[in-house]
C-alpha cells in the first residue's frame, strides 16, 4: 500500500498531484516494494508510514522521517530502495469500536481533560508529555483514577524523535505516571499512537485489563 496526496491543488501553479500519483502507482507496482509495509510517497520520496511526519503546513517537501530518513525514492527509470523498515505489525479489527482521546501536557493544565475523557467512556487516553514524557504533577491523581477504572493511559512525547522513559523521579515524571498505572508509548507520534491503540483495543479488548498491560506496552513501545 502506497499512500500519496498533493500539497498544491490542480488549479495552482506547478501542481504536484499528478507526479505524486504516478510515482505512487509506479512504486506500488514494483517488485522491490514487496515486504516494505505501508508507505507514503510525495515529492518522489518514499517513507515508511510509521516513521513519516508532516513538517510544514504547505511546502511540497513537507514529509520527512526524523532521525531515520526515507526508505527510497522514485526515479525516472525505476524505484530505488535503500533500506527496509523494521518492527512491522499487522492487525485486522472488524471495526474501530474503542474510543481513545489525546490530552496534551501544557503549563497550567489541570485534571479536567482526563476526567472528562473518562466520563465520556474512553477506553484509552494518550497523554502527550514534554521531552521524555513528563507531565505537570497535578495530573497524576487523575492518571491513577483513570487506570483504576480500567482506562488505558499511554505516555508519549511531543518531540519529533525518541521515546518516553522514566529517567526522572520528581512528581509528574514518567516514573510517577507509571507508578500510577500509565504505560509507555514508543517512537510514534501521539496521533499515530492513538490510532494504534484504537486498533489494538478494538481487535483485542482484553488488552485493557491490568494483567495484560505489559503485553499492550510491548506492542506500543516500538
Amino acid at each position: 500500500i502506497v499512500l500519496t496526496a498533493a500539497m498544491r491543488g490542480a488549479g495552482d501553479t506547478s501542481p504536484d498531484g499528478p507526479a505524486n500519483i504516478y510515482c505512487a502507482v509506479k512504486t506500488a507496482a514494483s517488485e522491490e516494494a514487496k515486504g516494505k509495509g505501508v508507505m507514503v510517497l510525495l515529492n518522489e520520496i518514499i517513507h515508511a508510514a510509521g516513521q513519516v511526519r508532516k513538517t510544514h503546513s504547505a511546502n511540497p517537501d513537507t514529509f520527512a522521517s526524523p532521525w531515520w530518513g526515507p526508505i527510497g525514492y522514485c526515479d525516472v527509470d525505476r524505484v530505488v530502495f535503500r533500506r527496509a523498515p523494521l518492527d512491522r505489525h499487522t492487525y485486522s479489527p472488524k471495526e474501530l469500536t474503542a474510543r481513545v482521546d489525546i490530552v496534551t501536557g501544557q503549563t497550567g493544565i489541570g485534571r479536567d481533560y482526563i476526567d472528562f475523557a473518562v466520563a465520556q467512556g474512553c477506553k484509552g487516553i494518550v497523554l502527550e508529555g514534554f521531552g521524555r514524557g513528563n507531565l505537570p504533577a497535578i495530573v497524576e491523581p487523575a492518571i491513577k483514577d483513570a487506570t483504576d477504572k480500567g482506562v488505558v493511559v499511554v505516555i508519549t512525547t511531543r518531540t519529533p524523535g525518541g521515546r518516553p522513559y522514566q529517567v526522572y523521579a520528581y512528581p509528574g515524571s514518567v516514573t510517577d505516571s507509571r507508578n500510577n498505572g500509565a504505560i509507555h508509548g514508543g517512537e510514534f507520534s501521539s496521533a499515530k499512537t492513538r490510532l494504534k491503540l484504537m486498533v489494538l483495543l478494538s481487535e483485542r479488548p482484553e488488552l485493557a485489563k491490568k494483567e495484560n498491560r505489559e503485553e499492550l506496552e510491548r506492542l506500543l513501545d516500538v
